[in-house]
């Protein structure tokens, strides 16, 4: 059996055509923000120079590895694949992307298949039937199948500039999936340097106190032996006392870090205690820092790049609210066979066909379409805003780091020499107080001296580390082009 004839006139799928390519995009066109002004290099008031340019990617990708700690190592790979917060951003990235394949599929048109069957017979006194030979109603059966199609002509471009808008938006969700990881990886660092610190200082206040627990000692032997007062015995109670005092609530603060490790890497808070409560040196880099030129902070930057992305999105948003001032144009369509006899369905003379192209315009609104038009408009300049901030934002971070890192570093050798000669005196003082030359008093203004400045000197190596996490964070490292919306790539 011959198919069918489709007898759509050439004249009608010609015009069509044309008016499908005939279509323009309202709105206006993105164009990318110019350069901002940045410094020729990063300002540090520091006498010698300390920073380096970066040789390699890796040397901003795995900043973390400057430590050559293998626990920090550890715990940064667990947190890339387990942290529920990059799981959220994961998350977002797939939502982005499932709405720019939305945007995209209203370029094709919509096809509709139905088939249907059935009969029917009315009562007598019916009104519309088919009166049989005899007289009667008989029942009736249609059978049909066909096509029912539909497609929105972009005549001004509303269909274009969504997927223009959904495309920026897609882009920057996986800037701030990777702003994500960037912030992840520094708090991972961050809290891993403040547990070992607290460590650090735990460890000085307990050497400190079997310090002062053997000069009190010494001060109850020489009491008992009629060679010092019982003010040097209570002064000596009350020394090793106080540092004793330190102990507890530094202990708590390593509890604290742990269990904040513990949420970062997405495991139960405890489960981590066995790993980490060794105490461990504070992790320490060499004294150059490799960072780009400011130029290259634009770039490096997610955060910054997922501000242009937005820009570019909202731009794009001008061009969607602006289509709806225009007249929206379609093209529909249908295409079936229809017949009382299934067994005739697709014989010629049972087809039917329509083609039509509706044109609706709200010609009036009470000025809504226009309004959103500014509303758009405004949104654009809004983001152009935040893009400059956050690139002011980004300067003055990584400025303030280098200058904080290299302060820090010659607060943390002074405090270190200090140490040192403290030390000196404590044994000095000792050797004399043993020997009668010289009082109690004197020993105990040197043993509190030497536990503050150890200790300020645990914070201030501790604080170093602090500030260079910092400097990388600030620059933007932590991730690579291969970083999407998962997997642990880069992670040592």
């Amino acid at each position: 059996m011959a198919g069918p004839e489709i007898k759509i006139p050439v004249l009608t799928l010609a015009a069509l055509g044309i008016i499908a390519l005939g279509g323009c995009k309202t709105g206006p066109d993105y164009t990318p923000p110019p350069p901002p002004a940045t410094p020729a290099e990063w300002p540090t008031r520091q006498p010698e120079p300390f920073v380096a340019p970066v040789e390699t990617a890796e040397d901003l990708e795995r900043w973390w590895t400057v430590f050559e700690d293998t626990t920090l190592n550890r715990l940064i790979r667990e947190a890339r694949i387990a942290n529920l917060q990059l799981a959220q951003a994961v998350a977002r990235v797939r939502q982005s992307r499932a709405r720019l394949a939305f945007a995209r599929s209203q370029r094709w048109p919509i096809l509709q298949v139905g088939a249907s069957g059935g009969a029917s017979k009315l009562p007598d006194g019916g009104t519309f039937s088919q009166i049989a030979p005899d007289g009667g109603f008989e029942a009736q059966a249609l059978w049909s199948v066909g096509v029912d199609a539909a497609w929105e002509v972009d005549l001004f471009g509303r269909v274009s500039r969504s997927i223009e808008a959904a495309g920026a938006s897609y882009r920057a969700s996986i800037e701030d999936y990777r702003y994500v990881l960037v912030t992840l990886l520094a708090e991972v660092a961050l809290v891993y340097l403040d547990v070992r610190t607290f460590q650090q200082r735990i460890a000085f206040a307990r050497e400190n106190a079997d310090t002062q627990r053997g000069s009190l000692t010494l001060t109850r032997d020489r009491f008992e032996s009629g060679l010092s007062s019982e003010l040097d015995v209570a002064q000596a109670e009350a020394n090793l006392a106080d540092t004793e005092a330190q102990i507890p609530p530094l202990e708590a603060a390593v509890t604290l870090g742990i269990d904040r490790l513990a949420v970062l890497l997405g495991v139960e808070p405890g489960d981590m205690d066995r790993q980490l409560y060794m105490a461990a040196p504070i992790p320490q880099a060499e004294d150059t820092v490799a960072v780009g030129l400011p130029a290259d902070l634009v770039r490096q930057r997610p955060d910054i790049r997922a501000a242009e992305s937005e820009l570019a999105a909202q731009t794009a948003r001008v061009g969607v609210a602006s289509a709806a001032l225009y007249p929206q144009l379609a093209i529909e369509g249908r295409f079936g066979f229809f017949a009382r006899d299934l067994g005739n369905l697709f014989d010629g003379g049972n087809e039917a066909w329509q083609v039509k192209v509706p044109v609706a315009w709200t010609a009036i609104d009470g000025g809504a379409r226009r309004s959103r038009v500014q509303f758009e408009d405004a949104g654009v300049q809004r983001a152009a805003a935040s893009y400059r901030e956050t690139v002011l934002l980004a300067l003055a971070e990584v400025r303030d780091a280098l200058v904080s890192l290299a302060r820090e570093r010659e607060r943390s050798a002074r405090l270190a020499n200090a140490a040192q000669a403290y030390q000196r005196a404590a044994e000095l003082v000792q050797v004399q107080y043993e020997t009668g030359l010289t009082d109690f008093q004197n020993v105990l203004d040197t043993q509190r001296s030497l536990f503050q400045v150890q200790d300020a000197l645990a914070g201030s190596e501790g604080r170093v580390s602090v500030d260079l996490v910092n400097v990388y964070k600030a620059l933007g490292g932590g991730w690579s082009a291969a970083d999407t919306v998962a997997g642990p790539t880069g992670a040592n």
